[in-house]
């Protein structure tokens, strides 16, 4: 008795990449849910070139990067079981908001190539892994598409985290579909904390597990970023009112409401 075993075909990797993920928006908010669950405080979007097909998009975060193990057991894995058995993050136990195994895909449904380049805790080196998304033909084996991986310099100053490079964009970004992925994942960020400092002034905390995501964008490599999204530019700018408060060394409440398009009228008690 023979025994046979499933083979695959190089073109599923378009059929899951272009089909399974629908929409662009879908597939970089996918993205950022992954630097969520890999413990990043700040995730950084810079789109160039991108208000026509053909741009380039690199995110930074940093998150626990991954070892030349997690990229070849974890991210080269199709269907990988990593968030079945690990739900939780390992850093801030925050549950798992990317949907599993599907952020190589979305950089697939993005643009033509992919440069990864990653570096966990602790290690001296880096690894970066180069993905050309159309090697992946119909009528080819898959595991007869092979794809670059190796060491490099150590490139984070600041220690763990990942940068992808996502090149030759299938679709071009406007600044309203780059604010429409922000309100996609606005659940997931976490506000810095507010504290008095001396002399009674308020000033900024940032918290140990916060989670902050901001988008950037320039059309020549001779221009300055500018910002498209960020809380300041989506959240702030966009209220009616900010209110702020805190409480005194001596136990006293203080409030402060501030507004731009209203008039507030007061009353102190004597």
């Amino acid at each position: 008795m023979a025994k046979v075993a499933f083979s695959v075909d190089a073109g599923i990797i378009n059929r899951l990449g272009l089909e399974l993920v629908a929409k662009s928006e879908t597939a970089l908010a996918e993205l950022i849910k992954n630097a969520y669950d890999a413990d990043a405080n700040v995730v950084s979007l810079y789109f160039e070139n991108a208000d026509s097909e053909g741009g380039s998009l690199t995110i930074e975060d940093d998150g626990a990067g991954m070892d030349k193990t997690q990229l070849i057991k974890g991210f080269m894995r199709l269907a990988t079981t990593d968030k079945l058995h690990n739900s939780i993050s390992k850093q801030y136990n925050r549950p798992k908001a990317g949907r599993k195994g599907i952020g190589r895909f979305s950089t697939q449904r993005l643009g033509k190539r992919l440069e990864i380049i990653t570096q966990a805790e602790n290690k001296k080196t880096a690894h970066k892994l180069v993905i050309n998304w159309d090697d992946y033909r119909t009528d080819k084996e898959i595991s007869q598409v092979t794809n670059e991986l190796n060491v490099v310099i150590k490139g984070r100053p600041k220690g763990e985290g990942t940068t992808l490079l996502i090149s030759d964009l299938r679709e071009k970004w406007s600044d309203a579909d780059i604010r429409r992925v922000y309100r996609y994942v606005a659940e997931l960020i976490q506000p810095d904390l507010l504290k008095v400092g001396a002399g009674g002034t308020v000033v900024t905390e940032a918290k140990k597990e916060g989670f902050e995501v901001r988008f950037f964008r320039r059309n020549l490599p001779t221009e300055d970023w500018a910002i498209v999204a960020d809380p300041q530019v989506m959240l702030l700018d966009r209220a009616l009112a900010t209110f702020s408060g805190y409480i005194d060394s001596k136990g006293y409440g203080h409030c402060k409401v501030e507004s731009k398009g209203f008039t507030f009228e007061g009353r102190k008690k004597d």
